[in-house]
């Protein structure tokens, strides 16, 4: 567990040093999506006209994923998916839940948060809420965050806006962060399938 409270700290949006990927422009058309992996992987899909960031460290691959028009300095609302080298520790997708949430309300005047689901999912440990903090100079944040414990690594999928969305955008990303999971082909009990597909988008692992 202590590797995990290490390690809980870079969950925060390092963005300033997110290294930008080539040759994955947006604007295509959806297109069917099959997983080809042969390890466990993190499935999910690029949503078109969003463009991935990549920054790496010793403890993680950490993918951050922006509308046209917005960037690393300025933004409003990215995705963010956290593809641990380890499980970090953690043995049950609820400690990440529980820590991140407690820390999230210590350090926010004003903090809400709804527990969505917490079930196995594709064999896996998962737990998916949505939290809000409003800060002392009325600044928002929403967030959805989804935690898969994996058989090897630990995953976090996590939806931004940096103001409260509609109910029909915040529907939307339910359904977009719901579709996302860890899947494993060498096992009979994790499969690999496509996810929910955003509004025309690439695949991702």
């Amino acid at each position: 567990m202590a590797r995990f409270l290490i390690l809980l700290s870079l969950f925060s949006f390092a963005l300033s040093n997110a290294q930008a990927q080539g040759g994955m422009g947006g604007g295509q058309e959806a297109k069917p999506f099959i997983p080809n992996v042969d390890v466990e992987s993190f499935i999910y899909q690029i949503p078109a006209k969003w463009y991935p960031y990549q920054s790496k460290t010793d403890a993680k691959i950490a993918t951050y994923i922006f509308p046209t028009g917005q960037e690393p300095s300025d933004w409003k609302e990215a995705l963010q998916f956290d593809h641990f080298n380890s499980t970090a520790g953690v043995t049950d997708s609820k400690q990440v839940y529980q820590l991140k949430t407690q820390n999230t309300a210590k350090g926010c005047p004003n903090f809400t948060e709804k527990l969505l689901k917490q079930e196995a999912e594709n064999g896996y440990s998962m737990s998916f809420w949505m939290e809000q903090c409003e800060s002392a100079d009325n600044s928002v944040y929403t967030l959805l965050n989804k935690v898969i414990l994996g058989n090897e690594k630990l995953y976090i999928a996590t939806k931004t806006w940096k103001y409260e969305p509609s109910k029909r955008d915040m529907e939307k990303w339910e359904q977009y962060i719901s579709g996302v999971y860890v899947c494993d082909p060498t096992t009979d009990v994790n499969p690999c399938m496509p996810p929910n597909p955003p509004e025309g988008g690439r695949g991702g692992r």
